[in-house]
């Protein structure tokens, strides 16, 4: 207890002792005028510590009037007021400041009530500090005017406790630069009503609502009514809400708009607003949101302007995270404008997201949009309308879903990954973009139609175990897309027809595409890797389908010469479309594909063979024991053709690293000379990289004679062994992959020091 309020309390003491109880106003120390002396009126201008420390005291239901009140004017001073008790009040008719150069305090307690006609500055000069408690049931705290500054340039803390309750207009928490402003409203019927809530206007604010506390900011401010936290360049807000029945109720809310903004909700709490959201509203500005634990959650109501933003035009995140709910009743956007950046996280059991309108991961509106996130893991879910993704989301991991009742669509240069475990269903689907399913339960499931490169170039792989199903599929009609089935147990099942124009479609390592007709016109092509048992299975075999494009039928290295494979299981074939054997031969009667014999060759010697006979050619180099496989297309008519290959080397080899991305490193580079080949027939590649790289890390670049160019190896496969893909011509092919771990490395160093080793003997 300070002195000066040990002296009020031993007057007031005093004052008990002597006779009964009775109203009382009791001043100690530097209080001007002196209210007992000279009793104060809505028109005095008074002082609790001006020049020197005094306290001022109100209690058993006094009545205290005034014009403008200082508390703790000048540097050094501590000023103190407290009004206590049931029916004791102090009414200001004009302006408050407490902790005007000083330290001065306001306390009301145990159902006193305090007016303040005309504002409230809470610390008002550099060095000062100011501190306002509101405590007790019934205790009441009304400051009226245009604002309300909680740390004005100086320190200002206010504090609503155990059934407090205060009104005020528009409140700013650290006001000016280099201030700093404290509030917390804390304990069950502790409640803050504000009309504009700004925390962190250009200094370090915060805001702390705990333990039931209620704080309720929505006047109608012109079209908006508005918070925000963060709001100037070089500003900080920072907002707490947490625990049970803990609730923030604001129109539109702002977390970041120029500065830096911060939202907590946890353990319970809740925010609500009635109106638009923006999570780093301005270009500069940063804001992150984080929804916490069981019963954490966030609704916004509805879309005035703007609707729900994670990075509007700054860098904006948005966690939940161990059961928080987040529910946005309006259209909601990730990175809406050029320049953005945001960030969604969905992680753990409980942990949900809905969205009852559309979902922009990236734009929206018409606007390009930035660099958007949208990550649902660990049992996380996303539930809504409708989503467009022009950029990058991921749903990994057991238990992770994203559930969309009308449609989803993977836009141009946008990306959805489904891995490990995660499922995602959508009415209807689009891929105009890159969309992988991939790992052992992870599915895709649309109730309707899936068009991949509908009216543009999209690309589909389903790999490693990946499900898709759809009903009535159109492939790129009518522009280019790409789909991949790749990996034993990966398949796309469309339950109604497929309708493929102008796409090409891979089936490998085991993989199987499903239709109840397959129909392939404006000259499509399908490949199929028959290893692993690869198939396209139409109407359970029983079904139509008709070919007016072409059919790969491929055998790399894995294939048992002589080896038989039905690939296509189908009981009515229809078109004029083509079936060609890569690597082995077709029997156009019995549907069957049979593998060819491999002829064996060292590295940079040449092999002649009998094209009709024989279509597959492994040439290995002696010197780092590393392989590849050229599979040909089977020719009807006796045709001799001379094969050879040998590893790239020197400054060739060179050239190609010194243009890779640090973190990549080639796997095998070949240089390709066939003699009698026709111009522009397709070949199988297969290239020996070794184990332990993953497909999506792989790239093919190919050598002209002039330079080395990526390549567009879209069909890719990876069988843990043998990177496989389609070529129309032979120069000179490298595949290059992630750096591997370090004991890859040793290894490939071993290699390649062999392999010089080998050449120099």
């Amino acid at each position: 207890m300070t002195p000066a309020r040990i002296l009020c309390a031993a007057a007031l003491a005093a004052c008990v002792l002597s006779g009964p109880v009775r109203a009382a106003v009791i001043a100690t120390g530097n209080v001007e005028p002196d209210p007992l002396t000279t009793p104060w009126t809505a028109d005095t201008d008074a002082y609790i510590g001006k020049t020197a420390d005094g306290s001022l005291w109100v209690d058993g239901g006094d009545d205290l009037q005034s014009g403008t009140t200082w508390i703790a004017r000048d540097p050094g001073v501590m000023g103190e007021t407290t009004v206590t008790g049931a029916g004791s009040t102090w009414t200001n008719k004009e302006t408050l400041e407490v902790g005007r150069s000083g330290r001065g305090t306001l306390e009301v307690v145990d159902g006193a009530t305090v007016t303040i006609n005309m504002g409230t500055s809470i610390g008002t000069y550099s060095g000062s500090t100011g501190d306002v408690t509101v405590r007790g049931p019934g205790s009441t705290w009304k400051t009226g005017g245009s604002f309300c500054y909680v740390g004005n340039f100086g320190k200002g803390t206010l504090t609503i406790a155990d059934g407090g309750y205060v009104k005020s207009r528009s409140t700013f928490i650290a006001f000016s630069r280099g201030s700093v402003g404290d509030a917390e409203v804390s304990g069950p019927g502790s409640i803050w009503t504000t009309d504009e809530l700004f925390i962190g206007n250009r200094g370090d604010g915060a805001l702390k609502i705990t333990d039931g506390g209620l704080v309720n900011s929505s006047y109608n401010y012109g079209y908006y009514r508005q918070s925000l936290i963060g709001c100037q360049i070089g500003a900080a807000g920072n907002v707490l809400v947490s625990g049970q029945n803990s609730q923030l109720n604001v129109g539109m809310l702002f977390v970041g708009d120029y500065g830096n903004g911060i939202l907590t909700i946890a353990d319970g709490g809740t925010v609500r607003n009635t109106e638009d959201s923006l999570i780093a509203y301005r270009a500069g500005s940063t804001g992150a949101v984080t929804v916490r634990g069981e019963g954490s959650t966030w609704i916004t109501e509805r879309q005035m302007q703007y609707g729900f933003n994670v990075g509007y035009d700054g860098t904006g995140t948005l966690t939940i995270l161990d059961g928080g709910t987040v529910n946005t009743m309006s259209r909601a956007y990730i990175a809406r404008n050029g320049g953005s950046v945001g960030k969604v996280l969905v992680s753990g059991p409980g942990s949900t997201w809905n969205h009852d309108s559309t979902l922009y991961v990236g734009g929206g509106d018409g606007a390009k949009g930035g660099a958007a996130t949208l990550t649902i893991a660990d049992s996380g879910t996303v539930s809504g309308y409708n989503s467009l993704i022009n950029g990058d989301a991921t749903v990994t991991g057991p238990g992770s879903t994203w559930s969309l009742s009308v449609g989803l669509g993977v836009e141009y240069g946008g990306t959805l990954t489904i891995a490990d475990g995660a499922s995602v269903t959508s009415g209807v689907g689009r891929v105009l973009g890159n969309a992988t399913v991939t790992g052992a339960g992870s599915t895709w499931t649309n109730g309707g139609s899936l068009r991949v490169g509908y009216q543009g170039y999209g690309t589909l792989s389903v790999i490693d175990g990946g499900t898709v199903t759809s009903n009535s599929t159109y492939a790129s009609d009518p522009s280019s897309g790409r789909v991949i089935i790749s990996g034993v147990g990966s398949t796309w099942a469309d339950s109604g027809y497929l309708n493929v124009s102008q796409a090409e479609l891979k089936v490998a390592d085991g993989g199987v595409l499903a239709a109840n007709w397959l129909w392939f016109h404006s000259n499509p092509a399908l490949a199929i890797d028959v290893a692993h048992n690869s198939r396209v299975i139409i109407g359970g075999g029983t079904g139509k389908i008709t070919n007016y494009g072409t059919v790969h039928l491929l055998a790399g290295t894995g294939p048992t010469p002589g080896e038989v494979f039905t690939p296509i299981l189908a009981g009515t074939w229809e078109g004029t479309g083509k079936y060609q054997a890569i690597g082995g031969t077709w029997d156009a009667v019995g549907h069957e594909f049979i593998a060819s014999p491999v002829i064996l060759a060292s590295a940079g010697k040449t092999v002649g063979f009998d094209a009709a006979t024989i279509q597959r050619v492994l040439v290995v180099d002696p010197a780092t024991g590393r392989a590849v496989g050229v599979s040909l297309l089977a020719l009807e008519e006796s045709t001799i053709l001379h094969v050879a290959a040998a590893p790239v080397e020197g400054d060739v080899l060179g050239q190609l690293a010194a243009m890779l991305e640090t973190g990549q490193a080639v796997r095998g580079a070949w240089e390709f000379d066939v003699e009698g080949y026709g111009e522009g027939d397709p070949a199988y590649l297969s290239f020996d990289v070794g184990a332990g790289v993953a497909r999506e890390n792989l790239s093919v670049w190919h050598h002209d004679g002039e330079g080395w160019t990526s390549f567009d190896a879209w069909d890719l496969t990876y069988d843990g062994q043998y990177a496989s893909f389609m070529v129309d011509g032979f120069s000179a092919y490298a595949v290059v992959a992630a750096v591997p771990e370090p004991g890859m490395v040793v290894l490939l160093a071993g290699l390649v020091l062999a392999a010089i080793a080998a050449r120099r003997r």
